[in-house]
């Protein structure tokens, strides 16, 4: 529903998110490495508390699809369950677009953690198996 991020040179980013999660609005705020971290760590801390779990990055690759100033950005990413590990582990992908890589890399994040849910939902993947456990 909405994110903010600051980050600077030498510091630590902050990010912080509004998301609706099953009818109901959530937030997060967490710090990271980078932009796009500190706002992985704030959707984590926004859904965990519901799902019992978060995505948990696989793959990250971006990528310029036009070129210039204002060339959109693809952000490509693969995530599985934080709670769900080996090789029988159900991986998702997520897509995200925009000119704002930062936008675009949240976009892929919100994208794989709906198809995490949704496989959770159906019953592709089982639902939460021990307490979620967060990685430092």
């Amino acid at each position: 529903d909405g994110w903010n991020v600051t980050s600077s040179h030498g510091g630590r980013s902050t990010g912080s998110v509004r998301v609706t999660l099953d009818g109901e609005e959530r937030s997060g705020e967490d710090t990271g490495n980078g932009p796009v971290n500190a706002l992985y760590r704030a959707v984590d801390d926004a859904i965990r508390p519901v799902l019992g779990w978060e995505p948990t990055l696989v793959e990250y690759e971006i990528k310029a699809i036009t070129e210039g100033e204002d060339a959109q950005g693809r952000v490509f990413i693969r995530c599985r369950r934080s709670i769900d590990e080996g090789p029988d582990a159900h991986v998702v992908t997520g897509h995200g677009l925009s000119t704002n890589i930062i936008e675009a890399s949240l976009e892929a994040y919100i994208v794989a953690a709906n198809k995490l849910r949704a496989a959770e939902r159906d019953g592709t993947v089982s639902p939460m198996r021990r307490p979620a456990e967060r990685l430092p």
